[in-house]
């Protein structure tokens, strides 16, 4: 698997610790936590993952999925933060490099966390996010909703549809008006 782990020795109260990750094959570039308490011990690791160990699959076009696993609890931290890039050349057609988000998956929903473009480059755009806490996340674009299917075919499709019955031979009885 693709991972990086890093290990805290401590943090004092009010302390922000930050984790760089410099490998290619990870969107996410830096972690970031604040202590509400003097903390020890503290393990962190980034891990690319599939979508597969996901209950509820994301509702977009996802970059890259991440766990994060750590020793932290929410009542450890005050806040939390990840920066992340995204290759220019995987930005679908017609997406605003801006569209772009971090979404956290947590209690079986996906929740698009708030999220700023930073910078770019020749070859990245540069992401910020504040999140709650650290989980499953899906770095991507949400898809747009279907468009509505066409009012004309509605109304024509019980005619079109008696009208298969009836060229198949097939009764259809009707139903009594609802009063």
């Amino acid at each position: 698997p693709v991972k990086a782990s890093q290990f805290f020795s401590g943090v004092k109260e009010g302390g922000t610790a930050i984790m760089r990750i410099n490998k290619s094959t990870i969107s996410f570039s830096k972690l970031q936590f604040t202590a509400n308490k003097l903390l020890s011990n503290i393990d962190v690791d980034v891990e690319v993952v599939n979508s597969s160990g996901i209950d509820v699959q994301f509702f977009g076009i996802a970059y890259q999925y991440v766990r994060v696993t750590t020793t932290l609890t929410s009542l450890d931290v005050s806040s939390t933060g990840v920066d992340f890039k995204v290759a220019r050349e995987w930005l679908p057609d017609g997406v605003a490099p801006a569209a772009v988000a971090l979404y956290r998956y947590s209690s079986g929903s996906w929740d698009k966390m708030e999220t700023a473009l930073v910078s770019d480059d020749a070859a990245y755009y540069y992401y910020s996010a504040v999140v709650p806490a650290f989980s499953v996340f899906a770095v991507g674009v949400e898809v747009p909703a279907p468009k509505q299917v066409n009012p004309v075919m509605n109304k024509t499709a019980p005619f079109v549809t008696a009208a298969v019955n009836q060229a198949m031979n097939i009764s259809v009885p009707e139903l009594p008006p609802v009063k």
